[in-house]
Formats: structure tokens, sequence, C-alpha cells
């Protein structure tokens, strides 16, 4: 699945979805294709892409019927979205996934845009940013020596996650 402009998804290259009408949905959309893991908490969705308080009653409901009128959209391919324990996904393992880009932003900006949202391999960066295994090492090390970045090691495994500004401390997503 690939954004090919505000109201429009191509799916395995062939089909087009139109969201035209529904603003809304594609919204929700993009805001997938711009997380770290194509994921987001149902109160993230409401607070971050309809701007609406958690407060308004039913609207976990209304999260729930819009991925169903969501799924319909897509009658040609198993559904792209789902929900499990209150997080909604983009169905990564079941649909090949192109990632989006903020329009405006440079390559370290995006990198800390998606690192801000959780720690992420330099493998899973490059791959996000559509940039060369070595490209994103090469941004990763600058943010590191600016200490705009940590690096944390798991094992034979490394990730890289945004710091608070001068405490020096890993933040929390």
């Amino acid at each position: 699945m690939e954004a090919a402009d505000e109201r429009h998804f191509t799916v395995s290259e062939h089909y087009t979805i139109s969201l035209e009408r529904h603003p809304a949905l594609a919204e929700l959309l993009h805001y997938l294709l711009l997380t770290h893991n194509f994921s987001a908490d149902s109160a993230e969705i409401q607070t971050q892409v309809w701007k609406q308080s958690l407060a308004t009653q039913g609207w976990q409901q209304k999260i729930r019927n819009t991925i169903m009128r969501l799924r319909d959209f897509f009658p040609y391919t198993i559904a792209p979205i789902i929900v499990h324990a209150d997080k909604v996904s983009l169905f990564r393992e079941a649909i090949d996934i192109v990632p989006t880009r903020t329009e405006g932003l440079g390559t370290e900006e995006e990198a800390l845009r998606l690192l801000s949202h959780g720690p992420m391999s330099s493998i899973d960066l490059a791959h996000r940013l559509k940039i060369s295994a070595a490209t994103a090492k090469r941004v990763l090390k600058r943010l590191a020596d600016d200490k705009a970045v940590c690096v944390t090691k798991q094992g034979r495994n490394v990730f890289y996650q945004v710091t608070d500004g001068d405490s020096g401390q890993t933040s929390r997503p």
C-alpha cells in the first residue's frame, strides 16, 4: 500500500483506492503511514488525528466504526488495518507498505521524528527513509555526536532513540 496523494492510495501497484469523499479516513491512513511502526493507540488517534477530546462520549466506538468503513474501501486485498488491544495498526505482516515522508523535512529531521516514537535500528531507519544503510549510519552518527539521539545495545543489536535535550536521559515514547 502506498499513498499516491492526499486522498488516494495504491494497493499492489494496481488498485487505486479513492478516499476523496472521506477525508477523516485518509488522514488516519496518512498518520499511520508516518508513525515508525505503522500503529497508534486509539487515544492518540482521537487527539492527534481528529483533534478531539478523550472526554467525548463514544469515541472508542467511533474508531471501531471508522476501521470497519476503511476496510470496505479495500475490496481486492486483505484488510489493511487491524485493531488489537486498543492499538490501531496497518497490517504490515500481510501487506507491503511503502512509507511516506513528511514534506519539507530533511533527512536528519525526519530521522528524529521517527525516533521520537520509539527506538529503531539503523537498518529499519534506512528502510523507512528510503536511503542506504551507510547513509542512515552516517546520519545517526551525526545525531549521536550532537547528543540528539542515544545509542543502546541489546545483545548484538544496536538501537537509536531520541534523548531529552539537556539531561542526556532517554525519552519515553
